[in-house]
């Protein structure tokens, strides 16, 4: 496999491009071009591209990162002198961020004439139709690798969250459920839970969210409210965690964490969508009402079921480590190949 993609050594946001590369990378011979990445010349024909390597590709895959998501850039592929669509040999793509340029994206992935395409999102029959490519639903995974399970760890916070409060991008259509449950469950101020409202007072709470803005960001972080996670950090809350807050990602994709929970043995507490059963069973979720009215009794009924409790944890990690890791997804994608009829 030719693998099309910026360098993701170093990059800090977004680790499943990182993961599903390094498991495509596990089960095929991969070459990596693009920026960053000491074989790239910006400007180079594809079939130079070729030449240069060992062995004449089967396949090649555009990672997530390739497309551009800034409209402040012109051309949404970042080096139109790879002239993709001139090339003969069979290409597929990882479509990212639905949210953003979509319609411009389409139209690269129809102009360059691929053969296939992978989307986190369920819409893909619309990406069929709109680019001249069959596109496949690939959800979100994990990687077993990270979060091997540990028995010891105390379940010792009842509820968790961490990440992005809110996509404010115009596009992304994502409410502000999770900033009301915020407030539902703290006293706040510019985005910043201060004090836990009188309901959760006894409850071990780790809420670690990131603000709408810089400076409410640059607020929350002098005030100790906010601190970007390493890996080993975020995967020990959500082991230590019973239950981890979830509400869907932009264009109601559901996001990689409901399936981290899952394999840590969290409880994905998700506020109510249809967009969850196109990727798992919903008997694995805990879904509470859009208007947060039945939120703390859902909560507080399975901290007091321990029974109850136990038996989704058990059931949930035994469907992640089969069906949901990065394992899974890859096996998938790369057997779709191989199926495909050229």
């Amino acid at each position: 496999i030719l693998y099309i993609s910026k360098n993701l050594d170093n990059y800090k946001a977004a680790m499943y491009q990182k993961e599903m590369l390094a498991e495509i990378s596990k089960r095929a011979s991969v070459s990596v071009y693009g920026p960053g990445n000491n074989n790239y010349n910006k400007g180079t024909h594809i079939h130079d591209v070729v030449k240069n390597l060992h062995n004449k590709p089967d396949w090649i895959i555009i990672g997530h990162a390739w497309l551009s998501d800034s409209v402040k850039d012109e051309n949404i592929g970042p080096d139109p002198g790879l002239k993709l669509q001139e090339v003969n040999i069979p290409k597929a793509i990882i479509l990212n961020k639905e949210y953003v340029r979509l319609d411009e994206k389409l139209d690269w992935i129809k102009n360059n004439k691929f053969q296939v395409g992978f989307s986190h999102s369920h819409d893909v029959t619309r990406y069929s139709n709109q680019s001249d490519t069959n596109f496949i639903f690939v959800p979100f995974g994990f990687d077993k690798n990270k979060i091997p399970f540990d028995n010891s760890i105390e379940k010792d916070v009842h509820i968790a969250f961490s990440g992005v409060l809110q996509n404010m991008n115009i596009s992304s259509d994502q409410d502000d459920s999770r900033v009301r449950i915020m407030k539902l469950i703290y006293h706040t101020l510019f985005d910043i839970p201060l004090l836990k409202r009188r309901k959760f007072k006894n409850m071990n709470i780790v809420w670690n969210s990131i603000p709408r803005g810089k400076v409410r960001l640059l607020i929350a972080r002098l005030l100790g409210k906010w601190k970007r996670f390493s890996d080993d950090e975020y995967f020990y809350l959500q082991k230590r965690s019973i239950f981890f807050i979830n509400t869907p990602s932009p264009c109601d994709i559901v996001s990689p964490r409901i399936f981290e929970n899952m394999a840590c043995k969290s409880i994905p507490l998700c506020i109510e969508s249809s967009s969850y059963k196109h990727a798992i069973n919903e008997e694995s979720i805990i879904q509470f009402k859009k208007d947060l009215s039945d939120f703390y009794l859902k909560v507080d009924h399975y901290i007091n079921n321990d029974k109850e409790r136990e038996r989704i944890v058990e059931a949930n990690y035994k469907i992640a480590i089969k069906n949901h890791s990065w394992s899974s997804r890859v096996d998938m994608m790369l057997s779709s190949l191989n199926n495909c009829n050229l």
